[in-house]
């Protein structure tokens, strides 16, 4: 449902975000009724906040050796979208609370993103995300470990429908002392056919 300044949804899903089932494999998680409500507003042309929530099943009694009951999670985000001029801001914030055997464990994690056109070719965009996690050591204990990643990039529309990309990401993996830095380019085609 939506209106001019909101919109609103519900839903019933089969398995919970936090795990990927696949069309076609044979292999999936085991199937979960998760309920996922959500919900905006757009105070005005160029302003979006939203969140959402889902509650449901994601891990089987049985499924791993050690867990012996099923599993719940719940997953709540906010995210934002701030359009003004040339420039496009994106925020989003997640938490996911999971309960392994009677015991809650949680995970969030954030991003923003901006993208930035200079002039009618050219543009450039950035992202910073962070994840913080619990993770298993080797002694057995539980410890948070975070992942921290950076991205900037370089864009020119050489027509409409063709783009030449040029980026550099730098990324702290969970439990990693140091930044794996990564150069890419790439060449985008797109085509509206509808």
């Amino acid at each position: 449902m939506s209106g001019s300044h909101w919109d609103a949804r519900a839903a019933v899903i089969d398995t919970s975000p936090l795990r990927t089932r696949r069309v076609f494999a044979e292999v999936n998680p085991p199937r979960f009724a998760n309920v996922v409500l959500g919900g905006g507003v757009t105070p005005f042309v160029g302003v979006r906040v939203g969140a959402s929530v889902t509650r449901g099943g994601w891990l089987r009694a049985g499924e791993r050796p050690a867990i012996t009951s099923d599993g719940q999670a719940t997953v709540v985000t906010v995210e934002t979208d701030v359009q003004f001029r040339f420039t496009r801001i994106l925020a989003e914030w997640v938490r996911d609370a999971v309960e392994v055997n009677g015991t809650d464990e949680s995970a969030s994690g954030w991003f923003v993103q901006g993208q930035q056109t200079l002039a009618p070719r050219w543009y450039v965009a950035g992202r910073v995300e962070r994840m913080s996690a619990p993770a298993m050591t080797p002694l057995g204990t539980l410890e948070r470990q975070q992942f921290t990643g950076t991205e900037e990039a370089v864009g020119f529309r050489v027509t409409p429908e063709i783009t030449i990309r040029g980026a550099h990401r730098a990324r702290r993996g969970f439990g990693r002392p140091g930044y794996d830095h990564q150069a890419a380019m790439s060449i985008v085609w797109w085509r509206r056919w509808m």
